[in-house]
């Protein structure tokens, strides 16, 4: 069953930061430069200062595995640009729970309804500039079974089963579902998560940002190539990274599992944006404490994998569609 409601005729919040919520992730100004990349760049000395100590702090938490973004993963040219002003590692894993993570570059971009997307809803609406200050670590894919079971000890999964002929008990003796997304987990449960591994949410505007990754269209690629929906998934979940990735080198952004953000849900909280907003929050609070929740799953239709696509759900309900990608400060 879809477990998802429909969100246009829900009522709407004020726009104040909530101080119970989950961290945001962002801390590292955005540097301007335009400096290219290559081997062959020379760098001042001052640069280079910067690039050592921002390395060093990243290295508390993460084990470096690329300094400089690679031109075959992140194909949009102004995104390699700005990624590279940052002086920040691009490619990381975080130590404590083994997940790759990519940095996602400060910038400004537009939220909400795609220009001529004709499946845009309510709350979608209006589109409007965001600004994002701060850079900040994403995970490559959803967060894994493995990954949660490292860290929580538990598997409250409904997707285990594999298309290899094994049974549950098979599969999970194999450790065969390892790489499939978490789901059925709750946005609580998922808070204590990231409070055990120093990992947060994303917000709504870091989630639709790093989606889109410089595309103004409703997805960033053909769906049945970028996304595991319910035309192609055979009603199942499917192992990460097995689809297309977008032009920052994130996978299943669109489909698989539905990702819980940070974000308290209000359906109008767009209008209270419309004029342009800097490292947006989201809503205060919520009349019934639903989170928003975004990027569609493989049980639904392909008007929900969409970047724009808003939904949420209450933080206490397992939902065996939804599941998440955990972020981080530098």
């Amino acid at each position: 069953m879809f477990l998802f409601l429909s969100v246009g005729m829900l009522c709407g919040c004020s726009q104040e930061p909530d101080k119970n919520a989950a961290a945001t992730p962002g801390a590292v100004q955005a540097v301007a430069t335009d400096a290219s990349i290559g081997a062959n760049t020379t760098m001042s000395a001052a640069a280079m200062q910067t690039t050592a100590a921002n390395a060093a702090a990243v290295a508390q938490w993460a084990d470096l595995l690329e300094q400089n973004p690679d031109a075959k993963v992140v194909t949009d040219a102004d995104l390699l640009k700005r990624i590279a002003a940052t002086g920040l590692p691009w490619r990381v894993k975080h130590k404590s729970t083994g997940m790759e993570m990519l940095l996602v570059p400060p910038g400004v971009f537009v939220m909400g309804m795609s220009p001529g997307d004709e499946a845009a809803e309510p709350v979608e609406k209006p589109a409007h500039e965001v600004t994002l200050s701060n850079a900040f670590y994403l995970g490559r894919t959803e967060v894994t079974q493995a990954q949660w079971k490292g860290a929580m000890q538990n598997n409250p999964s409904v997707h285990k089963w594999t298309d290899e002929g094994l049974t549950e008990q098979e599969s999970d003796a194999k450790n065969a579902t390892d790489s499939l997304p978490v789901d059925n987990v709750t946005w609580n449960e998922c808070q204590t998560f990231c409070a055990k591994t120093g990992l947060s949410f994303p917000t709504a505007a870091q989630w639709e940002y790093a989606c889109r990754a410089g595309v103004r269209k409703p997805t960033y690629g053909a769906i049945d190539d970028v996304a595991w929906y319910g035309k192609n998934s055979q009603n199942k979940s499917h192992p990460v990274a097995k689809k297309g990735a977008n032009a920052l080198g994130f996978y299943d952004m669109l489909g698989n599992q539905y990702e819980w953000c940070a974000d308290y849900f209000a359906a109008n909280y767009f209008e209270q944006c419309k004029m342009g907003v800097v490292d947006p929050v989201g809503p205060a609070q919520s009349k019934s404490g639903d989170r928003v929740s975004r990027g569609g799953s493989w049980d639904s239709d392909e008007a929900h994998n969409r970047a724009s696509f808003r939904t949420m759900g209450s933080p206490v309900i397992q939902y065996p569609n939804n599941g998440f990608r955990a972020a981080r400060n530098p």
